[in-house]
């Protein structure tokens, strides 16, 4: 007896399969070319029409709890991510108090236990104080996902200020096996903005210049000596950027508003520029063209939406500070390039559910086949929408991505649960589970 069938279409090879997806206690059990018969299962779901797809793993968000949750909260921001495909988030330390030790990892995990409609891990930052030693009762726990590194100030004072304290921890980093991941902006190349919001992505691109992003890659790459393949490049922006990442055995994510935004697009169409302020800055369409030439070339590895918002009010101020929602929007927007065939089903499969399981480590997630945690998308690919700030689930009520058009899905399943359906949440806060409780890791 299975406990749910979901029903649609899977990618298998080059052609899309009708196909009857059986799940029970959480994993998938089957996959039939016909149905099963009605005393085979308690609840059928989906139709032929609908593109089933593995659930998305986000390992980058910043969910604000606890301390900033003005902003949002684990609730209110899995929420937004369960609307947008997200069936698992990795969140990162920089909330009040940051995630530096075992106390507020803790404190965070109790937080989301009780919180969180998605399943959840978080990552654990790296200063120049910080003890890998007493870290120790944190590395086993299955919702610790990894490590934070600062290469310069972004929002917080969080910075490794000593890069080459990388080399020192290697040797006990590389023992624990988990991904490093990098925010890649050399300190030492940073300026300060131009006063006034008139120009502001034109100011805040100067300060954050490329140069810094270049020396962090290297730097990185070159104090972990034969361990930078436990690297992970997070958001790469720009040209030169990418080609150093590349050139590293480190992974390397991007994320939908370098992919998507760029100053002058953002200053034509948004009625804010501010809005697009992000940390590493928005950049050139030159920039945003070598992005998604290394997106089809497949040398990223993941895209992940660095979630990070902030109320409306902040963004309005005469000092806007950088973040931007993605959670909800990072899969819809890929989907409508999937259906102008800019970028291929299989590509989009890999970047934001195969190849973020494969980087964490998590053999059971990722993809739809038996044996893995069932986490299943129902899209329908016939349904395209303009995306509105209104329309969305994050409790700061705004997107960069104010007209763009998106595919969003119309049924999600996580764990074998049915997570969205009609429009609706379908379980309460505290369903998340840590990401590596499920299935072998």
């Amino acid at each position: 007896m299975f406990d749910i069938v979901v029903h649609g279409k899977v990618l298998q090879g080059d052609s899309l399969v009708e196909t009857f997806i059986c799940i029970e206690d959480g994993m998938i059990s089957d996959l039939r070319r016909t149905s099963p018969t009605n005393g085979e299962y308690d609840r059928m779901i989906g139709k032929e029409r609908y593109l089933l797809l593995p659930g998305v793993i986000d390992l980058h968000t910043h969910m604000r709890d606890p301390g900033l949750t003005e902003k949002e909260d684990l609730q209110t921001g899995t929420t937004s991510a369960a609307y947008g495909g997200v069936t698992a988030i990795v969140d990162m330390p920089n909330t009040i108090p940051p995630t530096t030790d075992f106390t507020s990892f803790l404190q965070k995990k109790e937080i989301a236990m009780r919180r969180s409609i998605v399943d959840f891990g978080f990552n654990i930052v790296l200063m120049d104080g910080t003890s890998i030693e007493q870290l120790q009762p944190i590395v086993t726990d299955p919702s610790f996902a990894g490590f934070k590194v600062f290469m310069g100030e972004s929002t917080g004072s969080l910075v490794l200020e000593d890069p080459s304290k990388l080399e020192m921890m290697s040797n006990t980093l590389g023992r624990i096996g988990k991904p490093i991941s990098i925010h890649a902006e050399d300190g030492r190349f940073l300026t300060k903005m131009k006063k006034g919001r008139k120009g502001i992505l034109r100011s805040h691109l100067d300060s954050r210049p490329e140069e810094a992003e270049v020396s962090a890659v290297q730097d990185a790459v070159s104090f972990m000596k034969g361990r930078s393949h436990l690297l992970h490049l997070l958001h790469m922006s720009s040209l030169r950027g990418i080609e150093a990442a590349i050139r590293t055995p480190a992974s390397i994510e991007v994320t939908p508003h370098h992919l998507f935004l760029d100053v002058n697009y953002c200053e034509k169409h948004l009625d804010d520029p501010s809005m697009a302020k992000v940390n590493p800055p928005i950049r050139t369409t030159v920039d945003r063209a070598r992005l998604w030439e290394a997106v089809r070339d497949g040398d990223v590895d993941t895209i992940g939406s660095d979630h990070a918002p902030h109320t409306i009010d902040e963004k309005e101020g005469e000092l806007p500070p950088s973040g931007m929602p993605g959670v909800e929007t990072m899969l819809p927007l890929l989907l409508s390039k999937v259906k102008d065939r800019a970028l291929g089903l299989h590509k989009l499969t890999d970047l934001v559910s195969g190849g973020p399981a494969k980087r964490m480590g998590l053999r059971s997630r990722g993809h739809l086949l038996p044996g893995k945690v069932a986490d299943v998308l129902l899209i329908d690919m016939k349904v395209e929408k303009k995306i509105r700030g209104e329309d969305l689930h994050s409790k700061c009520g705004w997107t960069a991505f104010e007209g763009m058009s998106g595919i969003f899905p119309e049924g999600v399943v996580a764990r074998g649960m049915v997570l969205v359906e009609d429009g609706n949440i379908c379980v309460k806060p505290g369903n998340g589970s840590p990401i590596a409780n499920v299935g072998p890791i």
